[in-house]
């Protein structure tokens, strides 16, 4: 009564709470940010196999003059895109796990905050993401590759 609504009580199960509940929205934040950027991701791997497509247009005729058919047009394609998938899925986790590692050392070395963590990579989370990219890939090439193996040879060899 003496000091009315100007003091508070804190208990120890409160502030678990409260920093549970703060962790538990970055976390939202971070699968955010993550989901925005396989869809960015997605995007450019449609973008550079259509652009690829539209400037093989007279490979691709010659590859169906010569027989290929439409069903080899288009796994040619999509194998194209699957190699994107893996070299960027190896390339962007092997970055991430360098810059994680940098930042954690950076932090340790200046004392503080990051004094005795660790950077933890899981196994089965790194195959995971691996695996997730290369078969978001995969699927962004599809449109592309059916684009691909529906071209008529005749038109295709015209085209300059």
């Amino acid at each position: 009564e003496i000091y009315g609504n100007d003091i508070g009580i804190t208990s120890p199960q409160v502030i678990v709470e409260t920093f549970s509940s703060f962790i538990t929205g970055f976390s939202y934040f971070l699968v955010g940010i993550a989901g925005f950027s396989l869809v960015v991701a997605s995007i450019g791997v449609i973008t550079t196999l259509y652009t690829s497509v539209m400037e093989r247009t007279r490979e691709i005729g010659l590859m169906k003059a010569l027989g290929f058919t439409n069903s080899s047009v288009l796994l040619f394609f999509l194998s194209e895109a699957a190699i994107i998938g893996v070299i960027g899925a190896t390339t962007g986790i092997l970055i991430g796990m360098v810059i994680g590692s940098l930042v954690i050392s950076i932090l340790s070395t200046s004392g503080g905050f990051g004094s005795g963590l660790t950077p933890v990579f899981l196994l089965n989370d790194i195959l995971f993401v691996w695996g997730l990219s290369v078969i978001l890939s995969i699927f962004a090439g599809v449109y592309p590759a059916w684009q691909a193996s529906k071209l008529d040879p005749v038109v295709a060899l015209r085209k300059e």
